[in-house]
């Protein structure tokens, strides 16, 4: 049976294609590209995917797309395509674009995201001296969902004085943040609304919070709904509520330069209700919607199709979260262990 690793974000952190198989079992290896031919493929998916056609109309993209016409031009193999296109991704104005290659169809890759087990190294959680640390390494996964539930469980029974929440080195994902957050608020908490092309289409300003609240929050739980919504709706509204079970008492949320995507939403939506301390590095500011595109022989081009705007932060996509306690990522527990003992 072949495994296949997938991380992607909903607009959620930095939306990574990882994981994919060299080649697939029982199938043979994939001809040399046409590199030309690929290129202008990749234009044609900024053309039609990218979540502002203002920024290709204004030139904003133009760096990029020379740059990626001189790579085809030179590219001697796959891995000097691949490694020359991170670089030039780099001269893009936005995150989340990467391309990987793989036989399997992107039909099959998707399918599997709603049903993701990443494995149990996704989540810690621990209770000493009356402080609770639960590290979550990724927002993706079923298991990274039942492991929150968990210890949120433990929580509850232990009772602990204060929580620590340590998302260092996290770069995003999906649904995980939902439980994440909604164990941790008393009230519904209106966190942001995602907007892509649909919107752009029509207007020139970015929705405001009225625009935002005249919609539905939007309440799927498929990774592929998300994206339906995102690409051909104006707004999608992000809502948290509250669980059955919520803890009360203070909470200091642990960040690095590596937090990312929906880890950086979760971290806006617990500040926007007024729950956390944050401690360590500014996060990474990379907060788009990303989806892959197949942009044929093999090639999967992970495209920013939503922004992101935050309720009480704006737009966080270049900007990131500046934290309440700056200090180096690895002081960080320490000084959170300290604030939550004197809480």
């Amino acid at each position: 049976m072949m495994k296949i690793r997938l991380f992607v974000s909903i607009g959620l952190g930095f939306a990574m294609l990882a994981g994919f198989p060299a080649r697939a079992e029982n199938q043979p290896a994939l001809p040399p590209p046409d590199f030309p031919a690929l290129a202008a493929s990749i234009r044609g998916a900024f053309d039609e995917h990218l979540f502002d056609p203002v920024l290709i109309e204004s030139g904003q993209c133009d760096a990029f797309f020379r740059r990626l016409d001189d790579i085809a031009a030179l590219a001697v193999d796959e891995n000097s395509f691949e490694r020359e296109f991170k670089t030039a991704a780099a001269l893009l104005p936005f995150s989340h674009v990467e391309l990987k290659r793989s036989p399997v169809e992107l039909a099959q890759l998707l399918t599997g995201l709603d049903q993701m087990r990443v494995g149990p190294k996704a989540v810690q959680f621990s209770i000493s001296d009356g402080i609770a640390t639960l590290r979550v390494r990724t927002m993706m996964g079923l298991d990274t969902i039942d492991a929150i539930e968990a210890a949120y469980a433990g929580i509850a029974q232990q009772e602990p004085r204060a929580l620590i929440v340590d998302l260092r080195g996290n770069s995003g994902g999906a649904f995980a943040i939902i439980p994440l957050i909604e164990h941790l608020i008393s009230t519904p908490v209106d966190a942001g609304w995602f907007f892509g092309r649909a919107w752009r289409n029509q207007h020139r300003e970015p929705p405001t919070v009225s625009d935002a609240l005249a919609v539905q929050p939007w309440t799927g739980k498929s990774l592929l709904e998300f994206w339906q919504a995102v690409t051909s709706g104006p707004v999608v509204r992000i809502q948290f509520r509250p669980r059955a079970v919520t803890y009360a008492g203070p909470v200091f949320v642990l960040i690095d330069g590596q937090s990312a995507s929906a880890t950086e939403i979760a971290i806006a939506a617990l500040k926007t209700a007024g729950r956390v301390t944050v401690i360590g590095e500014p996060t990474a500011g990379r907060v788009l919607s990303q989806l892959p595109q197949d942009v044929g022989q093999g090639y999967k081009l992970s495209l920013p199709v939503g922004d992101y705007i935050s309720a009480s932060l704006g737009r966080l996509e270049g900007r990131g979260i500046a934290p309440d306690v700056t200090c180096p990522s690895r002081e960080a527990p320490k000084i959170a262990i300290d604030l939550a003992t004197k809480s």
